[in-house]
């Protein structure tokens, strides 16, 4: 089974002599652990975020990265290419996203040859409001980030089994935003350990809420989907009512989409908040059901503590 990388690129045309590949799509402090004894025991098919004071949108965001394209890159050299991720607001001055969410490479096709670029330069912004267009005309800059160093944009070619590989694939990168966020944003300031069996989980993000729609307006929406499994490298875990051993469409998905990268999956706690146990990686291709499977492949925030912790020393 193939995977797809769930970020979301602008919808700007640049002819039908090329495009865009995998993983892009055309459109594109102190932190609180917390134990099972804490926990109470855009997302496709959810429902949209509609109070501000709800604790899934005051840490939930909307990220825009815009990458220009450097030489040599035939058909798109000197390009600016952007793309649609979502986010974890973690501290007051940073966000939790994926690693891929920075991609340091472009793959695509021109005049029927494959490609890879590379960015001579990135520039990323950070959205609050629930939905675009909604008073807010422009985001905070993001000043400085920093992928896991351990992460590769090819990791997929070199796993024999991309889809539950046994080795890690550090699917987390962090931000560090010029100001705190405004529109009654709050950190979540929280990370919780791996789900247990059949748990309850709260999925949230910007991405498209239609899986056949080509474009959308990026609206904040959250879906309850069950903890299905760790995967074998046993820091990435799986959520969702799809087959995980045979994916594929089903009548009423829910669950991740393109634009969902990065975005968070909480755990309740039993004094009423949430807590982030991982964010948005990843799904099925669409010989797998796509959008469609109700399934979402996530990298757990606990397995990587420690760098989380020196990394936000550093930003």
């Amino acid at each position: 089974m193939k995977y797809l990388s769930w970020i979301f690129l602008s919808s700007v045309c640049y002819g039908n002599d090329l495009v865009l590949s995998e993983p892009f799509f055309l459109d594109q402090e102190t932190i609180p652990l917390h134990t099972n004894a804490d926990m109470e025991s855009s997302v496709v098919g959810g429902d949209p975020v509609l109070d501000t004071s709800s604790f899934v949108y005051k840490s939930t965001v909307r990220i825009l990265g815009r990458g220009l394209v450097a030489a040599p890159a035939p058909g798109l050299e000197g390009k600016t290419i952007s793309w649609r991720c979502s986010g974890v607001y973690l501290t007051q001055m940073s966000i939790l996203t994926a690693a891929h969410c920075l991609p340091g490479l472009l793959n695509y096709s021109f005049q029927g040859k494959t490609y890879t670029a590379k960015f001579a330069s990135q520039k990323f912004e950070v959205f609050s409001v629930l939905k675009a267009g909604q008073s807010e005309t422009s985001g905070v800059k993001v000043t400085s980030s920093s992928r896991h160093p351990r992460f590769e944009d090819l990791w997929y070619t070199k796993r024999a089994d991309p889809w539950n590989p046994t080795a890690e694939v550090f699917d987390l990168a962090l931000m560090k935003l010029e100001t705190p966020l405004a529109y009654k944003k709050e950190p979540v300031s929280s990370i919780a350990e791996m789900p247990t069996a059949n748990e309850a989980l709260i999925l949230a993000g910007y991405g498209k809420s239609n899986p056949s729609s080509e474009f959308d307006v990026p609206e904040l929406r959250q879906a309850t989907v069950p903890f299905i499994q760790r995967l074998l490298n046993n820091a990435d875990f799986v959520v969702g009512k799809g087959s995980f051993a045979k994916p594929g469409k089903v009548s009423e998905p829910v669950g991740g989409c393109s634009g969902d990268s990065g975005g968070p999956i909480y755990r309740n706690l039993i004094n009423g908040k949430l807590a982030v146990v991982g964010v948005v990686s990843r799904g099925p291709d669409d010989s797998g059901g796509g959008c469609q499977s109700a399934l979402t492949i996530a990298t757990g925030a606990w397995p990587y503590l420690s760098w989380i912790k020196e990394t936000l020393e550093k930003l």
